[in-house]
């Protein structure tokens, strides 16, 4: 199954390793990625943290799915270009109707054990991602969440958004393009960088 180790460089150096569930424990028994079968199986296995992906609908409505196209059996939308409802009505391999972020939240507080991690994946502008960040904030406020999670995304716009409103909350950068010091710069807790640009940026580890 798809087990990754989540290296965070923090603004002090290295302050952690964890084993994540990349979108799931979902090679797991009916489970496939971003289920909420895949969440429950890497909480029952008792994984340090289980990571899903939100994107948001045609009609602003947030759907845990990576994106930026859902498929169905022979059928395959572009999120971004599909009413909620509809995508809703396109079922995951294993049955379940793909998760709303709430549904994947009920889920999330079963378990302290697993921490979720919370990827906000990037839009085609600016605006829907606003749109988007402001929906995954409130609706963990709702539920008190928002400081139990760790947010990470490809995009500047939605770090810097979670980091100005949540100053204390962990926010990760994944794209790869800035150094330590920038992302300090811009208030991001840390990096989260494939592996291959750690290897050929080996100072960063030590800074």
């Amino acid at each position: 199954y798809l087990i990754m180790l989540l290296l965070t460089l923090s603004l002090e150096g290295v302050s952690a390793q964890y084993i994540v569930a990349h979108r799931g424990f979902h090679s797991a028994d009916d489970a496939v990625q971003n289920s909420i079968a895949a969440l429950d199986a890497a909480q029952r296995a008792k994984i340090d943290a289980s990571e899903c992906d939100v994107n948001i609908s045609r009609d602003g409505k947030l759907i845990v799915a990576h994106g930026p196209e859902h498929r169905s059996g022979d059928s395959v939308v572009r999120i971004d270009q599909t009413t909620f409802d509809a995508l809703r009505a396109m079922p995951l391999a294993n049955g379940e109707i793909p998760p709303t972020f709430d549904e994947y939240l009920v889920q999330a507080s079963k378990s302290s054990d697993t921490k979720l991690i919370v990827e906000l994946k990037s839009q085609q502008n600016s605006e829907l991602e606003s749109t988007m960040t402001r929906l995954v904030l409130d609706e963990l406020a709702q539920r008190a969440m928002q400081h139990e999670v760790i947010y990470i995304s490809f995009s500047r716009h939605i770090c810097l958004m979670i980091a100005q409103e949540l100053p204390t909350a962990t926010v990760l950068y994944l794209n790869g393009d800035l150094t330590p010091d920038e992302a300090h710069a811009l208030a991001y807790s840390g990096i989260n960088y494939h592996i291959s640009v750690l290897r050929n940026n080996t100072s960063w580890i030590a800074r």
